[in-house]
């Protein structure tokens, strides 16, 4: 059966040591939705690209163009996510098991590209347990996968943020 194309952003999922922390910051330029990755430009929080180098986290709620108050998880090597694969290059285990990749996608449907690892934004864990649909997640174009960021601008590069459990 095929997954359902249903990019909504990055939804955090564990963290793996302590508690995640979510921390507060400038939105500037345009509203954020919650699951959007941003970086940081001049002390306010932009939406990321894929042709960023680094992220400096993800939002852990909607803000508006401008908000002080705009919440977000940051980039940090133990905090897990589950995203949607881009549709384009279909999800292998054998080959996408800890693979270096980046995002796709505009505010509130982000994605991560697996035919994109110019900037090694994240890296991909495993494919993920759950669905946000009532279709299985299976392995293929847009299936769901577990990931962290790779190169944070939160803390700078993290190196091999590769996690096997």
């Amino acid at each position: 059966m095929a997954n359902l194309d249903y990019a909504n952003g990055f939804t955090f999922r564990r963290c793996l040591g302590g508690e995640a922390v979510i921390l507060e910051a400038t939105a500037g330029g345009v509203a954020l939705k919650k699951g959007d990755a941003v970086h940081m430009e001049a002390g306010v929080l932009l939406l990321a690209e894929h042709d960023d180098t680094k992220i400096y986290g993800i939002m852990a709620a909607d803000a508006a163009i401008d908000a002080t108050d705009a919440k977000f998880y940051p980039a940090l090597p133990k905090y897990v996510f589950e995203v949607q694969t881009y549709s384009v290059t279909a999800f292998v285990v054998a080959s996408h098991t800890n693979f270096l990749c980046d995002l796709i996608g505009g505010t509130g449907a982000m994605e991560l590209n697996l035919g994109d690892a110019s900037e090694d934004q994240f890296i991909v864990w495993k494919i993920a347990d759950s669905n946000p649909t009532d279709i299985p997640n299976v392995a293929g174009a847009n299936a769901n996968v577990y990931c962290m960021v790779h190169n944070s601008q939160f803390i700078g590069i993290l190196g091999n943020s590769a996690v096997h459990v």
